[in-house]
């Protein structure tokens, strides 16, 4: 099936995208991700299970100045890259050598000359910006590892059969694996609303690319009308639960 294909929203991928019980989206930074999810659980229930948080608190110690930048080279060889050629980017213990060198000098040096303590977690935006690159960059040297912590977490969740919501896909072999457990890809694209950074662009552009938009959504930038999408698909899943139950005809 062609890309053009791939993201047609059709009645039939608009009932997977209201009855699938893993949904994750992809999107700029500030498209609206998040308020649709938080719309979707209001009304349906689900949890909100992240990528973006096993590698925030991968690297909280190192932002909050708890830890050296030596110290987290060394955590990152050892914890997140146990075999080179398990990282989905690195064919080779050479090749990620050559990243770690390049993570330090352009990501980490750079980090450490603004002389801030800063919480991956922080909602605001100007230490966003100073911590996106730490986050983004060395989330890719981790991926095995955190991809591992993140699956485990949603397998537990589906098999109690909550829905799940992930609203940080940034990597190809991630929606792959979300599909994989049966699930649905989301992109969300609101006009006037650009990539964060390069690597923001290039990561949605590849997992849009490798076919795996299965429903565009586009945000208009109406909140309500947003926040009713979102509601929309909260309580279609909880009348398919309530139905399973024998709570509904």
């Amino acid at each position: 099936m062609g890309q053009a294909e791939q993201t047609e929203n059709t009645a039939e991928r608009w009932k997977a995208l209201e009855t699938t019980p893993l949904l994750g989206l992809i999107g700029n930074a500030g498209c609206g991700k998040d308020s649709l999810i938080e719309a979707a659980i209001a009304s349906g229930g689900g949890k909100l299970v992240s990528f973006g948080d096993q590698i925030r608190h991968f690297f909280a110690a190192y932002t909050l100045e708890q830890e050296t930048g030596a110290a987290l080279v060394e955590r990152i060889i050892a914890e997140g890259q146990v075999g080179a050629s398990r990282a989905p980017r690195f064919g080779s213990a050479e090749t990620f050598e050559r990243a770690i060198e390049k993570f330090v000098t352009e990501v980490l040096i750079p980090f450490e000359a603004h002389g801030k303590q800063i919480s991956c977690f922080t909602q605001d935006r100007s230490e966003k910006a100073l911590v996106r690159p730490v986050l983004e960059h060395g989330g890719d040297l981790i991926s095995p590892l955190s991809t591992a912590r993140h699956f485990a977490l949603v397998d537990m969740a589906l098999e109690r059969g909550e829905r799940v919501f992930n609203a940080r896909i940034g990597r190809v072999h991630e929606a792959e694996m979300m599909r994989d457990r049966g699930g649905v890809i989301v992109e969300v694209r609101r006009p006037g609303c650009h990539p964060a950074s390069a690597w923001e662009e290039a990561s949605i552009r590849h997992v849009r690319e490798a076919g795996l938009v299965d429903v565009v959504l586009m945000n208009a930038g109406d909140l309500a009308a947003w926040q009713a999408i979102g509601t929309r698909l909260g309580q279609r899943w909880a009348d398919r639960q309530d139905r399973g139950r024998g709570g509904g005809a």
